[in-house]
């Protein structure tokens, strides 16, 4: 555990180096105001499981519920008789056509229900030019995501590339400083052994 803990320390600071030498290099290179504005967050971070998970749920529960059940025929009818014979036919076809009668009336009374509610939406104002605005769907809202994810890969890969680009020419410049250094010292070595060589 201690170990696990004294790498995670080791790699966050490792990860804080890398960004404030990118945010240095960045600021140098495109000025404080480009700067800020290139380091500047593009797009929201991919979503999480949970958010996914949210927006499902919350889009699921938002249909509308079904007619109350009071409109459904009363379970207290007439007592099933164990026989079913031909005497009893007339008795089922007027409860059929009571259930059927019942159903056409609670049919007409969500039509106009329905009809009443469409015409008060009509009626209704918005404030962005009086119209609705279309409630997007799940695969639309997930496309979103997508892209501002993709969005935002696209950004950061960028912003590596120019930042590969200054620190490139620096890092080239250095090697090269480095290897002057080690070829002047070796001549200094050279000269001074040949100095002591020589007889006084």
């Amino acid at each position: 555990m201690d170990n696990f803990a004294a790498a995670h320390g080791a790699w966050q600071q490792h990860l804080g180096r890398e960004k404030r030498a990118r945010q240095k290099t960045t600021l140098v290179y495109y000025g404080r105001k480009g700067g800020k504005e290139l380091l500047a967050p593009k797009a929201p971070p991919a979503p999480t499981v949970e958010d996914v998970s949210k927006v499902m749920f919350d889009r699921l529960y938002q249909s509308n519920s079904l007619p109350a059940l009071s409109e459904a025929p009363s379970s207290r009818g007439p007592r099933r008789l164990k026989s079913c014979g031909l005497e009893r036919l007339p008795e089922r076809r007027e409860a059929m056509t009571a259930c059927s009668n019942r159903s056409n009336a609670s049919r007409r009374s969500r039509a106009a229900s329905s009809g009443g509610q469409s015409r008060q939406e009509q009626n209704l104002l918005f404030f962005n030019d009086q119209q609705r605005q279309r409630t997007p769907s799940i695969r639309s809202s997930m496309s979103q995501l997508s892209a501002t994810s993709s969005l935002w890969l696209e950004v950061e890969k960028a912003v590596q590339e120019e930042v590969a680009k200054v620190v490139k020419p620096l890092q080239e410049r250095l090697v090269c400083e480095e290897q002057a250094r080690k070829r002047a010292e070796e001549a200094l070595r050279i000269c001074g052994g040949a100095e002591a060589e020589m007889p006084s």
